[in-house]
């Protein structure tokens, strides 16, 4: 997958969270460094079996569900 649509994927996968931090007062640059961070997500698993699993839209959720759980 390209870069914009890592991009786009990140953006959707991390679309709520960003509207729940914009509605606490978070900055806008913190929101658009975690969106970033977790649209290049799904590339650190590109082991040869890992790869299909990280880029489907279950896998990067997942992800994103296990790496808001470390970040918090």
């Amino acid at each position: 997958m390209w870069l914009p649509g890592h991009v786009a994927v990140g953006l959707l996968l991390s679309l709520v969270l960003m509207l729940i931090g914009l509605r606490r007062g978070e900055r806008l640059v913190t929101l658009l460094a975690c969106m970033a961070f977790f649209s290049v997500l799904p590339d650190y698993l590109h082991l040869e079996g890992l790869r299909t699993f990280s880029h489907s839209f279950l896998g990067a959720g997942l992800m994103l569900a296990a790496g808001i759980v470390l970040l918090t």
